[in-house]
C-alpha cells in the first residue's frame, strides 16, 4: 500500500442565504410519508410543510410560507407554474436535481406585486419548459419578475434553460449572480421596464436573441465578471439611449453578431472562454482559459460558485458561473525514470519536473510558490525533459510513470535537498522503510497576472536506503 504524504488545504464554504426566524416551510415531492411519489395530486394526509410532512408541491409551500419566510424544496422535477405575491426565498436542493418545469405551458416562475414589490430570493434550482408567446399581457420565460421597480430579486446558483422567451425578464431591481443561462429562445436576461439589474458572475451561452438585452425603459445595468458566448446574434443587445449601463471584467466572444450599441470597459476582453465540454452542457473552464483570474473580486458577493466551490480561489476570481479550483498538473520525480527511486542517504539533489504540455505553459507557474513536501527548490530551470503521464492525479503505484523523454513541450525542473526531503517524509509519516512506496503531492500557484490559481502534481516513489537496489 502506497503511503499517502498529502499537504491538505482547509477550505471554509460561506452561503449566502435569506435569514428568518421563523421554521422554513418543506416540499418534497417523494417523500417517505407520500403515498403517491412524484404525483402532487395523491398526497400524504397529514401533510404541513415540516420535515416529516412536507408538502409535495412548490406552490403549496408558497402559499403557506409565512411572508418572510423560508421554502425549502428537496430534488425532485416539479411540473408547476408557480406564482410568489410576497417575501419570500425559495431555496432548492442542488440546482442540477431540483428542477421546475412548466412543460411548455406558462411560466416556471411568476414573482408579481406591482403596488407594493417584493423582496424575493432564488437559489439552487433549474428553472426550464416556458411557454411562448404571452400569458396575462406578460411574455413567457423561466423567470418573470413583475413589480414596476419596487422590491428586489436575487437569483443565485440556478441553471435557466431551454425557456421558450426569455430566461430571465426584470421590470424591477434584481441581482443576478453564479448562474448558467443557457439555450432560451429569446433572450438570457431581459432587463426591460423599470429594471434595475446588478449581473455578475455568470455564464450566459446559446441564446437565440441575445445574451442579454437592456430596453431603453429599464433604469440600469451593471455587468461584471460574465461570460457572454456563444449566443446566436448579439452578446448584448442595448434598445435605445435610457439605461446607465456598466460593462467590465466580461468576456464577450463568439456572438454572432458580437454587442449592438455596447460601449465595452476597460476589462472586457474579447478572447475564446475554452469550456471543458460545452457539447455535453460543461461550461467550467479548462485550465487554459483566459477567463481564469481575470474577474474584479471588489464586486463578488456569493462565497461559492454554481458548483458550490469556494469562490475566490486564486489571486482574482474567474468569469462566469464556475471557479476553478485547483489546477492538476503532470508531476514527474527523477524525469525518464520508472520507477521512481529516492535514496534517503544521499546527499546530493531531488531532480523533479513539472511538465509542459497542450493545456500548461510551465512559465505561468510561480517558481517561487513551488513546494515539495513544504519545501521549496534550491534552484529551476526551463527545459523539455519528459513527457507527461496521465493520469495527473491519483497514481496507484510505482510503476504509475513513464521513461518517454522530450515532448516538444517546455517544462519546469527544480532541484530540492535530497535529504531535507528524506527528513520531512519521516517527520511527517515517522520511519522509512526501504522499498516502500510513498505518494508525494507538489502545489503551488500560478503567477499573479496569470491568476494565481493553485496547481498540484503527485508522482510515487520507492524509497531505497544506501547500499540497497
Amino acid at each position: 500500500m502506497i503511503r499517502k504524504y498529502r499537504i491538505l488545504l482547509t477550505v471554509v464554504v460561506f452561503i449566502m442565504a435569506k435569514a428568518s426566524l421563523c421554521m422554513p416551510i418543506y416540499v418534497d415531492d417523494d417523500a417517505l410519508n407520500d403515498p403517491g411519489p412524484d404525483n402532487p395530486t395523491i398526497s400524504d394526509p397529514l401533510e404541513d410543510g415540516s420535515e416529516e410532512h412536507p408538502y409535495d408541491a412548490i406552490q403549496e409551500g408558497i402559499d403557506n410560507v409565512v411572508e418572510g419566510g423560508i421554502v425549502s424544496v428537496a430534488s425532485g422535477t416539479y411540473i408547476e407554474n408557480l406564482l410568489i405575491t410576497k417575501d419570500i426565498c425559495l431555496s432548492g436542493e442542488d440546482a442540477l436535481t431540483t428542477i421546475v418545469d412548466a412543460d411548455g405551458i406558462k411560466k416556471p416562475i411568476l414573482i408579481k406585486n406591482v403596488e407594493e414589490g417584493v423582496d424575493v430570493c432564488i437559489t439552487g434550482f433549474t428553472i426550464m419548459g416556458s411557454g411562448s408567446g404571452y400569458d396575462d399581457g406578460l411574455g413567457n420565460g423561466g423567470i418573470f419578475f413583475h413589480t414596476w421597480g419596487k422590491g428586489n430579486l436575487e437569483v443565485s446558483h440556478c441553471i435557466i434553460k431551454e425557456n421558450a422567451g426569455q430566461g430571465i425578464t426584470l421590470t424591477g431591481p434584481a441581482t443576478i449572480t453564479n448562474n448558467l443561462i443557457i439555450d432560451n429562445f429569446s433572450v438570457g436576461i431581459f432587463v426591460t421596464s423599470d429594471g434595475d439589474a446588478t449581473i455578475i458572475n455568470n455564464t450566459i451561452t446559446s441564446c437565440g436573441e441575445a445574451g442579454i438585452g437592456i430596453h431603453y425603459e429599464a433604469t440600469r445595468a451593471m455587468l461584471t465578471n460574465n461570460i457572454i458566448a456563444y449566443n446566436e446574434v448579439y452578446g448584448v443587445s442595448v434598445f435605445g439611449d435610457g439605461p446607465v449601463i456598466e460593462t467590465n471584467f466580461n468576456d464577450y466572444w463568439g456572438n454572432g453578431s458580437g454587442n449592438r450599441d455596447l460601449v465595452l470597459g476597460l476589462n472586457d476582453i474579447l478572447l475564446k472562454p475554452e469550456f471543458m465540454n460545452p457539447a455535453n452542457d460543461d461550461y467550467r473552464l479548462q485550465y487554459n482559459s483566459p477567463c481564469i483570474g481575470a474577474g474584479d473580486n471588489s464586486v463578488v458577493i456569493v462565497a461559492t460558485d454554481l458548483d458550490g466551490n469556494p469562490r475566490i480561489n486564486g489571486t482574482n476570481v474567474d468569469m462566469g458561473a464556475y471557479e476553478v479550483q485547483c489546477i492538476e498538473v503532470a508531476f514527474d520525480v527523477k524525469p525518464t525514470s520508472c520507477p521512481n527511486p529516492l535514496n534517503v542517504n544521499s546527499k546530493g539533489v531531488l531532480s523533479v519536473a513539472i511538465v509542459g504540455t497542450e493545456d500548461l505553459d510551465v512559465t505561468h507557474i510561480d517558481p517561487a510558490s513551488v513546494q515539495l513536501m513544504l519545501l521549496g527548490p534550491v534552484r529551476f530551470h526551463y527545459e523539455d525533459v519528459c513527457t507527461a503521464y496521465y493520469p495527473l492525479v491519483g497514481k496507484a503505484s510505482q510503476y504509475d510513470c513513464t521513461e518517454e523523454g522530450p515532448d516538444g513541450f517546455m517544462d519546469m525542473t527544480l532541484k530540492f535537498d535530497n535529504k531535507a526531503i528524506a527528513a520531512a517524509l519521516e517527520l511527517i509519516g515517522g520511519p522509512l522503510i526501504d522499498g516502500e512506496e510513498i505518494l508525494l503531492t507538489l502545489t503551488g500557484n500560478l503567477l499573479e497576472e496569470h491568476g494565481g490559481t493553485p496547481i498540484v502534481g503527485e508522482d510515487v516513489v520507492r524509497i531505497i536506503k544506501k547500499g540497497n537496489d
